[in-house]
């Protein structure tokens, strides 16, 4: 928190977010199957 200046409410928000995320992408990708994500993780980009 000191090192990128944020409150603590900021912080947890954060965290809060970037865990949802890996939730979401766990969920949703885990029927996907791991190759058909990577691969299309790289289309992305």
């Amino acid at each position: 928190m000191h090192k990128f200046g944020l409150t603590v409410q900021s912080a947890q928000l954060h965290l809060f977010a970037f865990l949802f995320a890996v939730a979401a992408g766990t969920v949703i990708g885990g029927p996907i199957g791991r190759k058909r994500v990577m691969i299309e993780s790289v289309k992305v980009v």
